[in-house]
């Protein structure tokens, strides 16, 4: 991954007519980190790695809308660092849209956060708990901790979130699928 991301920033720094520094600034790191990275020295980590790509596609997406691919002059950091935020913003709520509610299991007076090891571990709050997009998969866990003989009920938060931030499958909550139990996982 590291190697990856240092050929990236690499090809982006002749592509884009900048430098390592600038680069780093626009993702939000600090130059010297920029440059401890790039020598393999302190190896990006995956949110940093993660934070360099998206500026990069921002980067592309913003100069192939430039009328006659007229080069950007990536320096003006001040003038530029606002459209490069907004255009991310704008990348990240397509690809990770938040979502206006989402459900969470109640259990007597807290929350289902997950199974580990057949123990029930919850939160005390409606943040910090599971989070389900689909009601069908928040029943599906009531269902599953009335196997273990707790009762729960699933009740809908009328707040944003991000949809990564939700939980998709059983497994991720530390429920076995049905399948693997019956081949003796």
């Amino acid at each position: 991954m590291s190697q990856e991301i240092i050929q990236l920033v690499d090809s982006a720094v002749v592509e884009r007519r900048t430098n390592q520094s600038v680069l780093g600034r626009y993702s939000d790191l600090n130059p010297s980190r920029v440059s401890r990275g790039m020598t393999g020295e302190l190896p990006f980590t995956a949110e940093e790695s993660h934070a360099i790509e998206q500026t990069i596609a921002v980067m592309r997406q913003l100069q192939s809308a430039m009328p006659h691919n007229l080069p950007i002059d990536w320096s003006q950091f001040g003038r530029i660092k606002p459209l490069v935020d907004a255009t991310r913003k704008q990348l990240q709520d397509k690809t990770d849209p938040t979502i206006p509610r989402y459900c969470v299991v109640k259990l007597g007076g807290s929350f289902f956060q997950r199974i580990n090891a057949g123990q029930i571990l919850t939160r005390p709050d409606q943040v910090s708990c599971a989070a389900f997009e689909d009601p069908a998969l928040a029943d599906e866990v009531v269902r599953e901790l009335l196997k273990l003989g707790r009762r729960a009920d699933v009740q809908i938060v009328p707040l944003n979130r991000r949809r990564s931030e939700t939980v998709q499958t059983l497994s991720q909550v530390g429920f076995v699928s049905s399948e693997a139990q019956d081949a003796g996982l």
